[in-house]
């Protein structure tokens, strides 16, 4: 016994002469070098290094702890998360810095599973590299509340809304200092439109377009006639040669009627003023009475259609002013007809496009 002392004794005296301690070494490279019995193999038995095990009272109660200690946490169900403990909230290894205890490991915080601050400006250079969000929710990424809202789930972006309801939602005033593009599709650029055309719409689920401003100083021309005979066969052309009008019979019991002669069918909204005169029981005597009427209605082209929403014969003496509006392009036609009671039965029109 005393012989494996000494011998002990021996080693480590020897070892200590060159400031260096070796266990299951005799080549210590270090100051304190460790080698493991078994380096390689099958073998059961334990190799390694054993650090003091406390709980967390034992490490927060000790006094005059040097930096770089190290001891092994069991159990954080004593003591307090409070003084040089604030750090101890789960078991593992802690080493003292100086004025706490520090994980050895410390979870690395970053935007994936923590909230922060910026302390500084950044900038993220990418290169040749993407940046790509994904996501599920209405609401998936925003800025500032609702300055700019990212709907996820509706492929939506609102700009002053959590709850854009078109592809791109506006909830404020918009400012545009470059061209305005209409229509197009994901891969096609829309139209500009030319000088002086105006954007106009063409209902629910259908892009708007652009079309020229017509103005109330400037039409397209006036066409007249005075005191034709009635006659289907006596047509009167708009100047823009886009529609012709006439009265549907020699005699007083036709139909003021519009062709449209453009290919496609359009919804017009018609507007008619009527006079009629009688004469009453007294010579020169004249009953007067005026009607209105407004019809909105899609016209199919090259047909001719009557303009009254009742399909009313005409009269004797019967005077009528259509304003009749193309709601697609904008045009205005003001239609002015007239029956005369001659000797025989008389039209007259006047038909101005605007």
């Amino acid at each position: 016994m005393n012989r494996k002392n000494l011998f002990v004794a021996a080693t480590i005296l020897s070892n200590v002469a060159y400031s260096q301690v070796g266990i299951n070494t005799p080549s210590p490279i270090s100051t304190f070098d460790i080698t493991a019995k078994n380096t390689t193999g099958a073998s059961t038995s334990v190799d390694g290094l054993l650090i003091p095990r406390v709980d967390r009272q034992r490490a927060q109660s000790m006094a005059a702890v040097p930096i770089s200690t190290l001891v092994y946490i069991n159990s954080v169900t004593t003591g307090t998360q409070t003084g040089t403990a604030i750090n101890m909230d789960t078991v593992g290894y802690y080493y003292y810095n100086g004025t706490a205890w520090a994980k050895l490991n410390a979870p690395i915080n970053n935007i994936y599973n923590t909230d922060g601050t910026l302390t500084a400006n950044r900038t993220v250079n990418q290169a040749d590299k993407t940046l790509a969000f994904t996501g599920t929710a209405v609401n998936a990424f925003s800025v500032d509340g609702n300055t700019v809202s990212v709907d996820a789930a509706n492929n939506r972006v609102g700009i002053g809304t959590l709850t854009p309801q078109k592809t791109l939602h506006v909830n404020g005033s918009a400012q545009v200092t470059n061209e305005l593009n209409v229509g197009g599709n994901a891969t096609t650029a829309g139209s500009a439109g030319t000088t002086g055309q105006i954007l106009s719409s063409n209902g629910a689920n259908a892009a708007p377009s652009w079309v020229d401003k017509v103005t109330a100083s400037t039409g397209v021309g006036v066409t007249k006639q005075h005191l034709t005979p009635a006659n289907p066969n006596s047509i009167l052309n708009s100047a823009s040669g886009d529609y012709s009008f006439r009265y549907s019979s020699t005699s007083t019991n036709g139909y003021w009627q519009i062709r449209l002669n453009t290919p496609s069918a359009t919804v017009f909204s018609i507007f008619d003023v009527e006079f009629e005169s009688r004469l009453g029981s007294v010579s020169n005597d004249y009953n007067n009475t005026v009607y209105q009427r407004r019809l909105v209605t899609t016209i199919s082209p090259n047909v001719w259609t009557s303009l009254n929403p009742n399909n009313a014969a005409g009269a004797a003496n019967e005077y009528n002013v259509y304003h009749i509006y193309n709601l697609s392009t904008g045009v205005i036609v003001r239609f002015t007809c007239a029956l005369s009671a001659l000797p025989a039965t008389n039209q007259s029109m006047i038909l101005e496009e605007f």
